[in-house]
């Protein structure tokens, strides 16, 4: 009797793997997913229909993020659907947020409950489209993030959404006639082509008044994802759009530009650059160059210390000095441990030398 209780135990071993494996190699089909071996595409932790339990406070239901295909601006942390991070993924997730890297194992952004993977699409065969939220968790700013990623999890672009205060700082960084703001961004979101996620576009729409009148700009953003899977802008469209600055507009096409594309980050830098001047002259436009300067670095920081060193009369060597005096934990791209590893790991001799050179200086002048 013994004997067969143990063959039993063991048959039912056998047929509870066997199940677990089918499961494993099924569950993609409900979300179209069959056939993709990326990392990036990670198993809803909760699959309950209807997902939303108020009273619980959690999203039930996790794979809402692959059949979801709005992508809203919103604090609403708890109730939205969440994905695991692939170690692939969480490996690169600071240049996709433009934050310090992990150092020594210090601070992992994919699981220190500040970034929220809460939508994830399938685009260019087995390539990932996948949007990240920052800051609903806490106090901090709010801001949204896209990022594609190759068949293999490894990222291929990036792009920022929008972040909750980017209005309101462009309006009041630079002059302008008798018109205010209502307030933040009243919405912004992401919309998801639902037969071809390939195709995206972005709305932002806010209120403004001027001479005792009302008005609703609402800007639309029109992308698609190439077949190397860069973020291309295709067409923007307006609606009763204020008469903004030059600088304030391309300060705002500075923070939604996609960052790998033919040209796209010496553009971006170039852009830096020649907005620096002006964005130094607000307190809102010094936050936007800050929050620029974080997002370039991370995203390619040998880049961008060959670009600044290579720039005649370039202002922003002046601003790493300031980021470096202003950096004090490692979280933050331009934190001493991280700036140093990267100025060691130049393959450019010049620039090595050049960077060297001036932390040496700066280290001496405090």
């Amino acid at each position: 009797m013994k004997r067969f209780f143990l063959i039993l135990i063991a048959i039912s071993m056998a047929l509870a793997t066997l199940m677990v494996h089918a499961d494993d190699n099924t569950w993609k089909k409900k979300y179209g997913l069959d056939g993709c071996d990326n990392p990036v595409f990670t198993r809803p932790d909760h699959e309950v229909p209807g997902g939303r339990v108020e009273g619980a406070g959690i999203c039930m239901n996790d794979g809402e993020a692959y059949q979801s295909h709005d992508v809203g601006l919103s604090r609403e942390w708890h109730y939205a659907p969440k994905l695991n991070f692939a170690q692939r993924e969480a490996a690169s997730i600071h240049r996709v947020l433009g934050m310090g890297r992990p150092f020594n194992g210090e601070r992992d952004l994919a699981t220190d409950g500040r970034t929220l993977k809460f939508n994830a699409k399938r685009v260019n065969g087995c390539g990932a489209f996948v949007a990240y939220r920052v800051g609903a968790s806490g106090p901090d700013d709010l801001a949204q993030y896209l990022a594609t990623y190759d068949d293999k999890g490894f990222l291929v672009d990036v792009m920022m959404m929008g972040g909750e205060h980017t209005i309101n700082d462009l309006f009041k960084m630079e002059p302008h006639g008798d018109y205010k703001l209502v307030g933040n961004w009243s919405r912004l979101e992401a919309v998801i082509d639902r037969d071809n996620p390939n195709k995206f576009s972005i709305n932002l729409e806010n209120r403004y008044e001027q001479s005792d009148k009302q008005y609703t700009w609402k800007m639309k953003r029109y992308y698609h994802i190439d077949n190397k899977g860069y973020f291309v802008i295709d067409s923007v469209t307006n609606e009763n759009a204020p008469q903004f600055n030059p600088n304030a507009l391309n300060a705002l096409e500075m923070e939604l530009m996609p960052l790998a594309g033919e040209g796209n980050y010496d553009k971006a830098m170039t852009m830096l650059h020649t907005l620096q001047p002006t964005l130094r002259k607000s307190e809102e436009g010094t936050r936007l160059l800050s929050t620029m300067m974080d997002r370039l670095y991370a995203y390619e920081p040998e880049d961008f210390l060959v670009w600044v060193w290579k720039c005649p009369k370039c202002n922003l060597t002046n601003e790493v000095r300031d980021k470096l005096a202003n950096s004090n934990y490692v979280g933050q791209p331009f934190a001493a441990p991280l700036l140093t590893e990267d100025i060691h790991r130049l393959t450019n001799v010049k620039a090595r030398k050049y960077w060297t050179k001036m932390m040496r200086q700066w280290s001496q002048s405090e």
